[in-house]
């Protein structure tokens, strides 16, 4: 809850929205109500409503559980990568009783995941290189976007990002006759380097570290049907890519 709730109070420095910025000065000035509503009215600007209203002609039967909530995006300290955060805020009943939409509920808890979008190709030289004028910039930039159309990817952070990313579109560029490292694919019927072509960076869903020894780097890139395991010393030289099938099994959520 800590780490999720500084995550929203960080993100509070993109400018141009209703509510005034403020400074250090004037929030250690405030009364801790004061400071309090100031930080609710900012959140409030940052904050974007999901239109999801359930399914059209069904009635809810089960209590408010949770709402989601994106975070305006906003300019990272990488060039051309965007941010947004996903805010979910949990619901519990606040008596006993029955238990349907009509259920009186109260906020639990908060849940905060990062999204990022690109603008251009990334490389990890150009990592964590913006200084402030240039991250006010990215912020402009990135504000145009609507994180509710737009394709994102879920990864824990903009390094892991990078790197993975990075690193997909290195091996890409390498698949050739002679590949200088292994690849390996489970489930597919035609051959690796097919398959790791049909991996669009623009399209790629997440980035997530997995399990390396030493200085080596893997990462894990998922599209929505393949997962790329992408191996990787610490010189960034490429050592082998594990691309795994996918299957997604869905059940409709109760409402």
């Amino acid at each position: 809850m800590r780490k999720a709730c500084l995550l929203l109070i960080a993100a509070l420095g993109t400018p141009g929205w209703a509510t005034p910025p403020i400074s250090k000065t004037e929030i250690r000035a405030l009364s801790d109500r004061d400071a309090k509503r100031q930080v609710m009215a900012q959140l409030s600007d940052l904050l974007l409503s999901s239109s999801y209203k359930g399914r059209k002609g069904q009635a809810p039967t089960r209590p408010l559980s949770d709402l989601w909530f994106y975070t305006r995006p906003r300019g990272t300290t990488t060039q051309g990568v965007c941010l947004s955060n996903t805010v979910v805020v949990h619901f519990r009943p606040v008596a006993g009783g029955r238990r349907d939409a009509d259920t009186p509920v109260g906020a639990s808890s908060i849940e905060v995941s990062n999204h990022y979008h690109l603008l251009a190709p990334v490389d990890p030289d150009n990592l964590y290189e913006l200084d402030a004028a240039s991250q006010l910039r990215a912020d402009e930039e990135c504000g145009r976007i609507d994180p509710r159309g737009t394709d994102l990817i879920t990864a824990p952070d903009e390094d892991t990002l990078v790197n993975g990313i990075w690193l997909l579109r290195q091996a890409q560029a390498a698949t050739g006759a002679n590949p200088t490292f292994a690849m390996v694919c489970n489930g597919f019927k035609q051959p690796c380097s097919s398959v790791l072509a049909t991996i669009d960076p623009a399209k790629v869903e997440s980035v997530d570290a997995c399990p390396s020894s030493g200085n080596d780097k893997c990462y894990e890139v998922e599209d929505g049907s393949s997962s790329a395991e992408l191996r990787a010393n610490a010189n960034r030289q490429l050592g082998s890519v594990k691309i795994d099938q996918l299957i997604i099994i869905g059940d409709e959520r109760a409402d």
